[in-house]
């Protein structure tokens, strides 16, 4: 359900797996959950965007089968369309459309400002532009948030955001009023730069900037209305 005034909301966040991202330009440590890229932004599961190379890196939940798409742009972070489709938000203004299968770019689109964090949901993309400012479908102004890098929705119309400045993560309410963090530094964040929501399986995805870290974390939500 959606996140208001009138609900009474408990999140637990139980760390299931830790992927340690190293220095380099290799290959995989499978064992030791090792993959070597040079500056990692953004992923969704593993599927992650390599700034540096101008690429996605692809590779299996038990880091086997390492794939690259180069990129036509420097790539910041990524979201799921659909099983075989991802969007990704690059540092010139451009959000190239790509098929993973395939490996190609099937459509570009061209916004505004510098945009960062990205995320897909029912057929809205909704877009970090100037780093500041959250826009809705329409492209008019809802609330803005300062420091915010990565966003991510939860399939209720809930926007989790990253807070790198901070070290938090916050769900902000589908109307863009309010917000409340749901991991701190007691949960062991480190300047976390992307998030990504597995809407399937209830897994909330957090990435570090420059830490070599992936956390995924399993969300149990127990909602009740006030009476």
């Amino acid at each position: 359900m959606r996140i208001g005034l009138g609900s009474q909301v408990t999140r637990k966040f139980d760390e299931m797996m830790k992927i340690v991202l190293s220095v380099g330009t290799g290959g995989l440590g499978p064992k030791t959950k090792t993959l070597k890229i040079l500056h990692t932004v953004g992923c969704i599961k593993l599927v992650f965007t390599d700034y540096t190379f101008e690429r996605l890196v692809l590779c299996n939940d038990d880091c086997s089968n390492v794939q690259h798409i180069p990129l036509p742009y420097k790539p910041w972070f990524i979201t799921k369309i659909d099983h075989t489709t991802v969007a990704v938000s690059c540092s010139n203004r451009h959000i190239p459309i790509i098929d993973i299968d395939t490996g190609t770019v099937t459509s570009i689109i061209v916004i505004s400002g510098h945009s960062e964090g990205i995320s897909y949901n029912e057929n809205n993309l909704y877009v970090f532009i100037d780093l500041s400012e959250k826009e809705n479908k329409s492209g008019s102004l809802k609330r803005k948030y300062k420091d915010l890098r990565g966003l991510t929705t939860d399939g209720e119309g809930n926007v989790y955001v990253t807070d790198e400045i901070t070290n938090t993560v916050l769900v902000v309410s589908y109307d863009g009023k309010n917000s409340i963090e749901v991991l701190t530094e007691s949960n062991g964040l480190n300047r976390p730069i992307d998030i990504q929501f597995d809407k399937k399986e209830n897994i909330l995805l957090v990435n570090y900037r420059f830490k070599g870290t992936v956390v995924l974390f399993d969300v149990k939500v127990k909602h009740t209305e006030h009476e």
